[in-house]
This record gives C-alpha cells, sequence and structure tokens, in this order.
C-alpha cells in the first residue's frame, strides 16, 4: 500500500461511455458530486503525503503550511516526539517539479454499486495539455463486505510465525523474567 499523495481538480473531468456501463451511470457519476471537493489519490509524485491542487489555469500548486510545537508530546518506546499543529491558514504555491504525466483516482459509491475511477493528467512545459479518463469499473457495494469477511477467516500462519518469533527474540534479548 504505502503513502500516497492527494490532488484535488479545478477543471472538469473528462467522461466517456465505457463498455460495460451505462450512459445513465456516467451521468448519475458527473452528477452525483462535485468533483472538485473529492481528493484523489496518486503515486506519481513523490508519495509524501502531500497536498496538490490542479487549478482551473492547468497550472500544478502544492499545499504549504506553518507549524508550531504542541506542549504535549508523544512518547513511544524511547523516544519523545513533539507533537505539532498548524499555525496560521494553509496555502498553495507552484509545485517544484511538475511530471509529465500524473494518474489519479478515487473509488466513489452510488448505491448499488462501488465506481473505480483512473483519470490521467498530461503536463507539458509545466501546464496541463489534457485529462483521460483511464478507467471507470463498477462493482456492488456488498463484493466489499464479503471480501473483509473472508479475510478475517482466513488463517495467517507466517504472521503466527512472526509473533513466536517476536516473543522468542524478546525472551532472548531481555532474560527469563519476560
Amino acid at each position: 500500500m504505502g503513502m500516497y499523495d492527494t490532488v484535488e481538480v479545478h477543471r472538469k473531468l473528462p467522461w466517456a461511455v465505457v463498455e460495460g456501463i451505462k450512459a445513465k451511470d456516467i451521468r448519475d457519476l458527473k452528477q452525483g458530486a462535485n468533483w472538485k471537493e473529492v481528493e484523489f489519490q496518486t503515486k506519481s509524485i513523490e508519495n509524501c503525503m502531500n497536498h496538490y491542487k490542479i487549478a482551473v489555469n492547468g497550472k500544478l500548486y502544492i499545499q504549504r503550511a506553518n507549524y508550531t510545537e504542541v506542549k504535549k508530546s508523544r512518547k513511544v518506546a524511547h523516544a519523545d516526539f513533539p507533537m505539532m499543529k498548524i499555525d496560521g491558514k494553509p496555502w498553495f504555491e507552484p509545485a517544484p517539479q511538475v511530471p509529465t504525466s500524473l494518474v489519479f483516482y478515487a473509488t466513489t459509491t452510488l448505491e448499488p454499486y462501488d465506481y473505480w475511477i483512473e483519470f490521467e493528467a498530461i503536463f507539458l512545459q509545466g501546464k496541463l495539455h489534457e485529462i483521460k479518463l483511464n478507467a471507470l469499473e463498477k462493482t456492488n457495494s456488498d463484493f466489499d463486505e464479503s471480501q473483509n469477511a473472508f479475510q478475517t477467516k482466513r488463517n495467517f500462519p507466517l504472521r503466527d510465525f512472526f509473533k513466536k518469533f517476536i516473543k522468542w527474540q524478546e525472551k532472548l534479548l531481555l532474560g527469563s523474567k519476560w
């Protein structure tokens, strides 16, 4: 899984008829959400949990903020991490690096279906050239619940091995009292 960046898109998204999905479903998708407020995910940039925006002018911007340390801190096994909070209002500034291709995606639900939507933004000389619809897939909402039930029922022998291995390491390193 890993980390990802988020992208909000303030340009018109291309909706095309896709095989296996009715035109009515595409129309409902197009009108069913305010797509300028949707935070798409991407792994095409830095994967540092930054927030980006493709603006109306076709340029890519990154969100910045100032942070201050809060008096409280988190104590975690031999370390003291400071807590940070945003100081003031975040702002957007031009992104230092603009990729030539930016793939971004999201999942949305229009009952009783879930839709996986994937777009690709093409940038030429730092400015948006076009946005293409890469994928649009429709699944039943109940499918995820059945998958989760399946995952919890599965036996994970490797996980059990690592739990025993870690206990053995703790006993070896910390002594038999542990």
